[in-house]
């Protein structure tokens, strides 16, 4: 069992990294970029995935996310690259609290989970995330209601899962209220959403004006 690597970054693609270990090159299926110059020494916490025709290694930043990996993979229907997919679309947190709060619309957008194997991921994994995700829950149980809240109304305004979770979690923390305004943390995500857009315009016209 290879529990973690630790070596020099040689390549990285869309698919993953290679790491040079002791003179072996070693091809790491990772979640998403881990953003470092080649040549940076990187530790990955490692999975080794037996499949009938080939060995894939899968390669994770933190133990957590490696352990999320695992327990998605425990679900019946749940492949490594279905598994590797929804840690690629969200931080580890943000699809353990989206199984917890039972957020079928975030799940079944990740690709390689529609409708059926979302309410399985739920059913299967949300009591056990519930127990060990205890003390998070008592802490975060004032900002529960208001987060569900926000989320539904800027579902209803078309906005994407991936576009607005972490956006709502943030603001969430920088109102430090206890407990939170939906409306006023609704207003804060949506300003936010509003500043990106007119970045975004800008880089364009910038790019069409050169």
């Amino acid at each position: 069992m290879i529990d973690f690597l630790r070596g020099r970054l040689v390549e990285e693609d869309a698919e993953g990294v290679v790491l040079e270990v002791g003179g072996i090159g070693f091809r790491l299926r990772t979640p998403r970029p881990l953003g470092l110059p080649r040549g940076n020494e990187v530790l990955l916490y490692t999975h080794l995935v037996f499949r009938e025709r080939d060995v894939e290694l899968y390669g994770f930043s933190t133990p957590e996310e490696r352990r999320l990996f695992l327990l998605l993979l425990g679900v019946g229907g749940v492949g490594p690259r279905s598994a590797l997919s929804a840690l690629a679309a969200f931080a580890p947190s943000d699809l353990a609290w989206a199984i917890v709060r039972e957020d079928r619309e975030l799940l079944r957008r990740i690709p390689g989970i529609g409708e059926k194997l979302a309410a399985r991921l739920i059913l299967e994994l949300r009591d056990r995330l519930r127990k060990e995700l205890g003390d998070e829950l008592s802490a975060a149980a004032p900002e529960e209601a208001a987060f569900r809240e926000v989320l539904e109304a800027l579902y209803a305004l078309g906005f994407r899962p991936e576009e607005v979770y972490p956006r709502v979690r943030v603001a969430i923390a920088e109102a430090g209220e206890d407990p939170p305004d939906a409306n006023a943390i609704l207003r804060r995500v949506l300003r936010s959403l509003s500043r990106r857009e007119r970045s975004a315009e800008g880089a364009e016209d910038a790019v069409r004006g050169g």
